[in-house]
């Protein structure tokens, strides 16, 4: 249910498929391993672009960090 629409609740899923909401958390956490926002269970998937551009800008922190050790720090 969850890959078809991943804006489902877990009270939708748990009533659509009658169980508890507690077995559905449970599910979702420790079976399917997804985490959720506010109450809605999202899977997250990137894109190829979002992935390079995840990793380059994880590359600019690294070079800013390692060079730099107040880079971290706040006031």
């Amino acid at each position: 249910m969850i890959h078809g629409n991943c804006r489902l609740t877990a009270r939708e899923v748990a009533d659509e498929v009658g169980i508890n909401i507690g077995s559905c958390h449970q599910i979702f956490n420790e079976k399917l391993q997804l985490h959720h926002i506010s109450t809605k269970f999202v899977l997250h998937l990137l894109t190829n672009d979002q992935k390079e551009n995840s990793v380059e800008i994880s590359q600019e922190l690294l070079a800013n960090g390692n060079g730099n050790e107040s880079f971290l720090r706040t006031l």
